[in-house]
């Protein structure tokens, strides 16, 4: 007699990840010496989800052009552009998790860690986000534009004393040392004899002055990197 034997077929279902969802808020802008900015993103697990998804998991990475294609470095470490250097200029803050597979993170740019002596620039920085561990998909690239100012010695001006006749005409040119335009004023509350006038632009003190006087004035010179005040003495004597 013949026996039929049925075979058992085993099925094995195979569940593919898919892959995680990204949602940035915006770009930013952030200055050298000036105030943090933040970015956030929205995040979106698909299934099966990563078991006890935080912070951790996630990187941020450089990128020296827009498409996000060129990676330069990952948070953690330094890179340069230029003459400036960022040290960890971006951090990841603020994990949320609702519990339901979404949630979202602040990419937090603080421009406190940029150093270096390079003139005034604009430089551009992409971002994505990235997961370490599968299903893990890159974000879309976040622009973060990096405004450089220059940076150079603040004004020095000295006193001086301007010693005259009377009624003799002068020309005195005061040559404050320092980077960056700079500019020179009569300080608030204090004045110049009368007939004399000051060049804002060159710094040249001219005129001449009829009465036998001691006068003093206080001069401000001025750049984008500081100012420097000095006092001019003007003595002007009969003979």
């Amino acid at each position: 007699m013949a026996t039929n034997r049925d075979s058992d077929l085993m099925q094995v279902e195979f569940s593919i990840p898919s892959a995680f969802e990204w949602t940035n808020e915006s770009d930013v802008s952030v200055q050298r010496g000036g105030n943090s900015a933040t970015i956030t993103v929205n995040w979106a697990q698909g299934n099966p989800k990563i078991a006890n998804f935080d912070i951790s998991d996630i990187t941020a990475f450089y990128y020296s052009d827009s498409a996000g294609t060129n990676a330069i470095q990952a948070t953690d470490t330094n890179y340069s552009i230029g003459d400036e250097t960022l040290e960890t200029i971006i951090q990841l803050e603020n994990f949320v998790d609702s519990g339901d597979g979404t949630g979202s993170v602040d990419i937090e740019v603080d421009p406190s860690g940029i150093t270096g002596t390079e003139l005034s620039a604009t430089r551009n920085v992409y971002v994505r986000l990235g997961v370490d561990q599968p299903p893990s998909r890159l974000s879309d690239v976040m622009h973060v534009e990096i405004t450089i100012p220059s940076s150079g010695d603040a004004p020095v001006l000295d006193d001086r004393t301007i010693s005259r006749r009377v009624n003799t005409s002068f020309s005195v040119t005061l040559a404050a040392t320092g980077d960056g335009t700079i500019t020179y004023a009569v300080q608030s509350g204090s004045s110049l004899p009368s007939g004399v006038t000051l060049n804002e632009t060159t710094g040249v003190i001219s005129g001449s002055i009829s009465a036998v006087v001691r006068h003093t004035t206080t001069i401000v010179a001025s750049s984008e990197f500081g100012s420097d005040t000095a006092v001019i003495t003007f003595d002007i004597s009969q003979y």
